[in-house]
């Protein structure tokens, strides 16, 4: 691939000459179809708030003593290295 650094540049375009049209919608407007927010929201419904195998795995984690991973913990230590702000402290 070659890349020509000296090639003219054309003007950006101002809002009212945009060569797009609008897009318009199709089907009736002011109708919304909420079957799949409603089956999301009986599925919600049916899953319980405590999972008795989650909770006994968590148990088990921290029971550990090399829980969690060193590689997990390098790996948040230099996303926090990353993002560290100075400025703010």
């Amino acid at each position: 691939m070659q890349i020509n650094p000296n090639s003219p540049l054309r003007p950006v375009p101002t809002v009212g000459n945009s060569p797009w049209a609008p897009v318009k919608p199709s089907g009736e407007q002011g109708t919304v179809d909420f079957k799949a927010t409603e089956a999301l929201e009986k599925a919600l419904e049916r899953t319980p708030d405590v999972r008795p195998e989650k909770v006994e795995k968590a148990r088990q984690d921290i029971g550990q003593v090399d829980y969690p991973p060193r590689e997990t913990i390098q790996r948040i230590s230099q996303l926090l290295a990353l993002n560290w702000d100075i400025t703010n402290q």
